[in-house]
C-alpha cells in the first residue's frame, strides 16, 4: 500500500459520527485528499482576471453613475422612459458593488475568503441578485 487512505463519502460520514469530528478536522488529522478537485488558475491568468475586473468595475461605476446623475439632475430628462433607465442603472450599480468583487474573488481564489460561513456567501450574492432586478416582474 502506498500510504494513502481512500475514503468514500458514505464511509467518511460514518467515521465522522463515530469519532465526533468535523469534516475539516478529520481530513486534516488523516491527511485525506479532498473528494472534489478544485482547479487553480495560473498566476498569469489571475493577473489578467484582476485587470479586466477592475476595468469592468470602473466602467460600470462611471457609466451608471453618470446616467443616474444626469437623470436626477436635469428636470427635462425625467420622462417615464428615462426613469426606467435610471432604475436599470441603479440595479447595475448594485451588481457592480455586490457581484463583481465577489465573482472576482471566486475566480482568482480556490477558497471562499469570507470565512467558514458559506451561508454568508449565498445570502450576499442572492440578495445582490434580488436587488439588481427590481422591475423584472413589472409590465
Amino acid at each position: 500500500m502506498d500510504g494513502r487512505l481512500n475514503v468514500t463519502p458514505e464511509a467518511l460520514t460514518r467515521l465522522l459520527r463515530e469519532h465526533n469530528m468535523t469534516r475539516q478536522e478529520f481530513i486534516a488529522a488523516y491527511g485525506i485528499k479532498p473528494l472534489v478537485y478544485i482547479p487553480e488558475l495560473p498566476p498569469g491568468a489571475k493577473v489578467v482576471f484582476l485587470v479586466l475586473y477592475i476595468f469592468i468595475f470602473a466602467l460600470a461605476l462611471l457609466g451608471n453613475s453618470l446616467v443616474v446623475f444626469i437623470i436626477v439632475r436635469k428636470k427635462a430628462m425625467r420622462t417615464a422612459t428615462n426613469i426606467f433607465i435610471c432604475s436599470l442603472a441603479g440595479s447595475d450599480l448594485l451588481v457592480t458593488f455586490f457581484c463583481i468583487p465577489f465573482t472576482l474573488l471566486q475566480n482568482i481564489s480556490s477558497e471562499w475568503l469570507g470565512g467558514e460561513c458559506w451561508l454568508a456567501k449565498r445570502l450576499v450574492l442572492g440578495f445582490a441578485l434580488l436587488l439588481s432586478a427590481p422591475n423584472s416582474g413589472n409590465k
